[in-house]
């Protein structure tokens, strides 16, 4: 079997060395392994605050659209609350710097000129809200083909917090209006830290009865970390040489929701947003406003 670090893109293995990981969890290893295998499928991974989910889940999507970013968004990632979106738009905007990918954000207070360069020219990663993305429906319906006719992959992070709710509802009814509108059916990965009944979450991601497959803890425990190493093609430069050697000791496998360890993530986030009087993802605004 192909070491996890191995299977990852060129480019994404060079952004891992630049940010001093030395290796991957077992859940990391898991996903790469399932997502960039032969027969990738929709996914639940689920693990505590701090776990590496989001990494999980990005390292193989950005490693297999990595070669062909063009031509429409590539991967969505659906989160339930506007500060949640800007906090990850930062941290996969900087994951695709060595790769030339654009990332793109949308919701009400995404200024126009940045929803105006998605519309001209879609291509990469976009991260939205659902009531955003039904503005889209809405607004710009004849956009939506061009938009979404590649997606690949849609990632939906927090998925604890639609299950048996009417915005999951409202989601799940999207992600099939996109297949009938663009005629795209993107592999769905579900991200959780608590999930009480994952049966129930399977279904929910793929209401159709398709098989989903559940990453945790649990199931990627038997796995070795893989090490992340230099890419091949800089380890014979006496610069990459040098630089592993100088940081080695000092290297330490970063996360990136490690400052929110110490408190429950969505309250957090519920916070900043209420804060600027808005509330859970965009519906005081309306669609308008959303879209």
């Amino acid at each position: 079997m192909a070491d996890a670090f191995g299977r990852l893109h060129r480019n994404v293995q060079r952004k891992l060395h630049d940010m001093r990981w030395t290796s991957l969890n077992a859940i990391q290893v898991e996903a790469i392994e399932h997502l960039l295998g032969h027969e990738p499928s929709d996914c639940v991974i689920a693990a505590p605050t701090a776990g590496g989910k989001t990494e999980a889940a990005f390292l193989p999507v950005l490693s297999a659209i990595a070669d062909d970013p063009g031509g429409g968004v590539r991967a969505m990632y659906v989160g339930p609350l506007k500060a949640l979106i800007n906090d990850q738009f930062r941290r996969v905007e900087d994951l695709c710097e060595r790769m030339e990918m654009p990332v793109h954000r949308w919701h009400g207070d995404v200024a126009h000129a940045q929803r105006k360069a998605l519309l001209s020219s879609p291509a990469g990663v976009l991260l939205i809200t659902p009531e955003s993305l039904e503005a889209m429906f809405i607004l710009r319906p004849t956009h939506m083909p061009r938009l979404f006719a590649r997606l690949a992959y849609v990632v939906i992070d927090e998925m604890h917090a639609f299950l048996g709710s009417v915005r999951g509802a409202q989601l799940i009814s999207q992600l099939h209006r996109l297949r009938v509108r663009a005629g795209t059916d993107p592999l769905r990965i579900g991200l959780s830290a608590t999930l009480g009944d994952p049966q129930a979450a399977r279904r929910w991601l793929r209401p159709d009865g398709r098989a989903v497959r559940n990453i945790t803890q649990s199931t990627g425990g038997a796995r070795s970390p893989s090490r992340c190493g230099v890419p091949e093609a800089d380890a014979a430069t006496p610069t990459a040489r040098t630089t592993t050697k100088r940081t080695s000791s000092n290297w330490r496998t970063p996360c990136w929701s490690r400052a929110r360890q110490d408190q429950p993530r969505l309250r957090k986030y519920q916070v900043v947003d209420r804060a600027r009087g808005r509330g859970a993802g965009d519906t005081s605004a309306g669609a308008r406003a959303a879209g």
